[in-house]
C-alpha cells in the first residue's frame, strides 16, 4: 500500500529523514544529473509532509496555532541568522563572503539585522533556512483558508481551485516586484501542502504490487525529467506546471513508498535524522566549512583562496567521490553531535533543577 495513512507517524519521520539527507547530498555533490533529480522534489516533500500532518482542530485555536508556528519556525530562523551574523565579519576576512559584504558601519549592520527580521535577507551559511519562514506563511495561510471553509461551510473544491489558481499564477504573472519571489514560494508551498492534506484525508489505497509498480514508474519519471529539466524552487526555476507537479509527486510518492518499507526494516536511522531535520538543515553548511578548511590546509597549508563552503578544484574523479562522501558524512553527523550535546546539557540542567 502507498500514500495512505500509516499505522504510526514514524513513517513521516522516516520520510523527513530521507528528505533531509537528500538536502545535504544535494548541497555538496557535483554530479549535475543527480542534483537535478534531487531538486525535482526534495523541498516539495517537506511541504507535502507538513500538509499531511495538518489537523482541522488547529482551526479551532487559530491564534495559538499561529503563535506555535512563529515560535517553531520564524524564531529559529532569526536566531540561527543572528548567530551567523556574529560571524559575518570573520567570514568576510576569510574570503567566504565578498569583501564588499563587510559592514563598514553600525548602520549597515543594523539595516542587515532588520532585513533578517523581515525575512528578506539571510546569512549564506544558513541559507537553507529560507524554508522556515515560507513554511510558516504556508501553514498559517492554509489554516486560515481551512477555517473560512469550515466556518462558511464552503465546498472543498473552492479551496482546491483557489490554491491551484495561485500556483498557476506563478507561471502567468510577470515578475515586476520584489514581492514576486515571496509570492512564488508561498504559492508553490500551498499547492504541495494542500496535496499532502488532501491525501491524508483521502488516502490512495493500492495493493502491494500496485505500490511497487507505482514506485518503479515514479523512479522512471524522475530519471527522465532529470535529463531535461533543472528545477530549483529557491532560484525560481520551476519549469512548467505539469513538469513541476509530475516531478514533485513522483519524488514524494517514491519517498513515501521507501518510508513504508523502511518502517518495517531498518528505518530507525532515517527516523532519527528526520526528527532532527531542522538541526541538520541549520548546521550542515558549518560542517561543510570545516571540511573545506581541512581540505585547504592539507592541499595548500593556508586558507588563502578560500571562497566557498564546498570546493572541488582540479581533482580526479575518485577524489571528488571521496570528498563528496566526507562532506556528506560530516554534514550529517556534526549537526547530530551538536544535538546530542544540547540534549545532554538540557538533561543536566533539568536534573539540577529537580534536585533543588
Amino acid at each position: 500500500m502507498a500514500l495512505q495513512q500509516p499505522n504510526r507517524m514514524s513513517c513521516v519521520s522516516i520520510a523527513k529523514g530521507i528528505g533531509i539527507l537528500l538536502v545535504v547530498l544535494g548541497h555538496c555533490i557535483t554530479a549535475p544529473y543527480l542534483k537535478r533529480m534531487i531538486y525535482l522534489f526534495h523541498m516539495p516533500l517537506f511541504f507535502f509532509l507538513s500538509g499531511y500532518l495538518f489537523k482541522d482542530k488547529s482551526t479551532e485555536q487559530i491564534f495559538a496555532y499561529t503563535w506555535k508556528k512563529v515560535k517553531g519556525l520564524y524564531l529559529p530562523f532569526v536566531l540561527y541568522n543572528c548567530f551567523a551574523l556574529a560571524l559575518h565579519q570573520t567570514f568576510c576576512r576569510m574570503g567566504l563572503y565578498r569583501p564588499e559584504a563587510a559592514f563598514a558601519s553600525f548602520g549597515g549592520f543594523a539595516k542587515y539585522f532588520v532585513q533578517i527580521m523581515l525575512c528578506v535577507k539571510m546569512e549564506d551559511v544558513v541559507a537553507p533556512l529560507w524554508f522556515l519562514p515560507i513554511l510558516m506563511a504556508v501553514s498559517v495561510g492554509f489554516c486560515v483558508l481551512r477555517w473560512l471553509e469550515l466556518r462558511l461551510k464552503l465546498p472543498a473544491v473552492l479551496r482546491h481551485i483557489l490554491i491551484c489558481g495561485l500556483f498557476l499564477g506563478v507561471y502567468l504573472l510577470p515578475n515586476r516586484t520584489g514581492l514576486f519571489r515571496a509570492y512564488v514560494l508561498v504559492a508553490v508551498g500551498l499547492f504541495v501542502f494542500n496535496m499532502g492534506y488532501t491525501i491524508r484525508n483521502h488516502p490512495i489505497r493500492l495493493p502491494a504490487w500496485g505500490g511497487a509498480l507505482g514506485a518503479a514508474v515514479a523512479a522512471g519519471v524522475l530519471s527522465v525529467l532529470a535529463c531535461y529539466f533543472d528545477v530549483n524552487v529557491i532560484k525560481m526555476q520551476l519549469a512548467d506546471p505539469i513538469t513541476f507537479t509530475l516531478g514533485s509527486f513522483s519524488g514524494i510518492y517514491l519517498t513515501w513508498y521507501l518510508s513504508r518499507l523502511l518502517e518495517k526494516w531498518g528505518g530507525k536511522p532515517f527516523q532519527y535524522c528526520g526528527d532532527r531535520s531542522r538541526t541538520i538543515l541549520a548546521w550542515h553548511y558549518y560542517a561543510f566549512l570545516l571540511v573545506t578548511v581541512a581540505q585547504f590546509l592539507l592541499r595548500h597549508g593556508s586558507l588563502k583562496g578560500l571562497n566557498n563552503f564546498v570546493l572541488y578544484r582540479r581533482m580526479d574523479a575518485w577524489m571528488v567521490f571521496v570528498w563528496t562522501l566526507i562532506y556528506f558524512c560530516v554534514g550529517v553527523t556534526l549537526p547530530l553531535l551538536l544535538d546530542l550535546v544540547k540534549s545532554a546539557v538540557s538533561g543536566l540542567r533539568n536534573k539540577a533543577k529537580a534536585q533543588l
